[in-house]
This record gives structure tokens, sequence and C-alpha cells, in this order.
């Protein structure tokens, strides 16, 4: 059965901000547990922001966030069939949500730049301005843990993070030379700890450690059959 007009327009409307939610679900815990702030400083270390910042993450946080895309479209898209048992099908321009679209042509793609573009204060409370996400990445204690949202602000308004971009004046950004991390010396420290476990599961194992109710005994397999026997210490 053919979805209504009224049907895709709720899937458009409702899967963009359902994604967007997720988005600034995902973007908060990156910040506040402790494990995932350590891969998320690969992003923020920048001190000069550029489009190509968007790419600059940790190869987990990379891995996470496509886990986070297929929760969204899975759950939106269910949502969708099991209300209103018809096609699945949304509005789309260029193959993207078309409220991400035109989101994104009014300047969303600035948010990694030095290009403060701020949309004044009454838009500011409801959509996230390229100045307002520059903000986020500012190297001032202040602005830390502020606007966490990624296009709708209505979420930073909610949760108390809310900053806008009227007189915040210059910026800069980074983290300091103690906690900046290079995007390829955290490649290069991924490979080695899968290095290191390979090398523990296919590399010669130390021998094993039975235990009694008394003391410790080391014991190895019998060279000779498939039995055990006790080593003295």
């Amino acid at each position: 059965m053919e979805a209504s007009f009224f049907a895709v327009a709720l899937f458009t409307l409702g899967s963009f901000v359902w994604d967007d939610f997720l988005r600034f679900v995902h973007h908060l815990l990156m910040h506040k547990v402790p494990f995932l702030w350590r891969l998320h400083q690969v992003h923020h270390s920048a001190k000069i922001l550029t489009p190509l910042t968007l790419y600059r993450a940790h190869p987990l946080e990379v891995a996470m966030a496509t886990l986070r895309n297929s929760l969204s479209i899975g759950i939106s898209a269910g949502m969708f069939v099991f209300f209103f048992e018809s096609s699945l099908n949304l509005w789309t321009l260029a193959g993207v949500n078309a409220f991400g679209f035109v989101f994104n042509f009014l300047g969303a793609n600035l948010r990694h730049s030095h290009i403060p573009l701020g949309f004044g204060s009454l838009i500011e409370k409801i959509f996230i301005s390229p100045k307002q996400h520059q903000i986020h990445h500012s190297a001032n204690p202040e602005h830390w843990d502020r606007n966490y949202g990624v296009s709708l602000a209505l979420w930073d308004g909610i949760f108390g993070s809310l900053v806008l971009s009227k007189n915040t004046g210059k910026l800069k950004f980074g983290l300091g030379s103690v906690q900046n991390r290079s995007l390829l010396k955290e490649y290069g420290l991924l490979l080695k700890s899968c290095k290191t476990v390979w090398k523990s599961q296919v590399g010669p194992r130390p021998n094993r450690v039975f235990s009694d109710s008394k003391d410790h005994i080391p014991w190895a397999p019998h060279k000779d059959s498939e039995s055990f026997q006790t080593v003295s210490p």
C-alpha cells in the first residue's frame, strides 16, 4: 500500500528529529563518559577547524556512530511500518533526508570552520548555528560541555547546555598541548593493541596454575598423553 502524503511527511520529519536526538545523546555521552571522552579528544584536539575536521575522529568513535545510525534508521522505519502499514518512503534531496539537506544547505557545513556564522538569538534556540558549534570546540573552559546538538538546539535547551553565539568574541580551539591527540598516533595505538591481542592468542602460553584449598601447584600437559601431571615447584 502506498504511503499517504501525511505519512511520508511525518516519517521524514520524525526520522530527522529522532536521528538528531540520538546524535545529541551520543555526543553527550562522548563527553561525559571518561573512556568515550578519551576517544572524542581526537576530534576536539584540532586547533584549526576546517570542513575536514568532521572526519578527524577515533576509529572506534566512527564505528559507534555507524551503529547509532543503524539503530536510528531501524527504529524509525520499524515504527513507521507498524503504525501506517504502508510501503516505506520519505522525502529526500540528493538521497538525503530533505530536512537534513536543507539544514546543511543553510550553513551547517560551516560548523567546522573559522567562519562565525550565527543565526540570531531567536533561531539559535531552535537550530544550532555554525558559530554555536564553534563555541562547542572552544578552548575557553566557560564553553566546555556546551552546545552538544547537531541540528536542533532544542535538546541543549532542555538539558541546560545551550549557549547562544551573541557576544562570545573571538574563539580559540583545541585542548592544549598536554591533551592533544594525533589521529595518526591513535590509529597506530589501535593497530598496536590489536597486534598485542593477536600475539597473546597465537603465541606460546604460560603454564597454568592449579589451585586447591591450601596452595597453588604449577602443572603442564604430559607430552605423551592427553592426561595432565603435576610438576614440582
